[in-house]
């Protein structure tokens, strides 16, 4: 039997094999018509391969087109500086300011301020989005609001990062 060399098998390769034939050995058509199912398989495995790393290639442009209009879209929002940085009360300087609320319901206090902690991770950067400010309430009772971060003041105009009613003493917040 001659076989080919090499990591991987290549239907022209299955084709190419030669068996030898002994007496009361293989039936050199069965064998034949096996190696070319085989080969046939190799083949259809081959191309399935190729569309799908194509489709793959497709769709990772896909997402960086839509990264990329989201960095432009966020990056035309950020014109005011931030928010930690002016003061808290609208003046004739700063003008009114907006507040955004964001309605959300979870099961849980514990399984809302994960969503917070989520959301301070992926938005913490932009200068408009205050974190420290983020109250939870049930949802029957949405004048009971409780706090989820520390935002203590510290070290100058930075803020406490810790969790509310952390113990211990706050840190300066990066």
């Amino acid at each position: 039997m001659t076989e080919p060399t090499g990591d991987r098998l290549y239907p022209c390769n299955v084709r190419a094999v030669a068996f030898d034939v002994r007496r009361r050995g293989l039936d050199p058509q069965r064998v034949g018509a096996y190696l070319d199912r085989i080969a046939d398989e190799l083949d259809r495995l081959n191309r399935d391969r190729i569309t799908a790393e194509s489709e793959a290639e497709r769709i990772r442009r896909t997402v960086r087109r839509w990264q990329l209009r989201q960095v432009r879209r966020v990056d035309a929002l950020v014109v005011a500086p931030p928010r930690r940085l002016a003061p808290r009360q609208g003046t004739a300087a700063t003008g009114t300011r907006w507040v955004v609320h964001l309605p959300t319901t979870s099961t849980s206090r514990e399984a809302a301020a994960a969503l917070v902690g989520v959301l301070r991770g992926s938005w913490g950067h932009l200068p408009m989005v205050d974190f420290g400010e983020v109250t939870l309430s049930p949802e029957d009772h949405q004048s009971a609001r409780t706090r989820v971060w520390c935002d203590a003041r510290v070290a100058g105009s930075r803020r406490c990062p810790r969790v509310a009613d952390h113990p211990g003493p706050c840190e300066p917040g990066p």
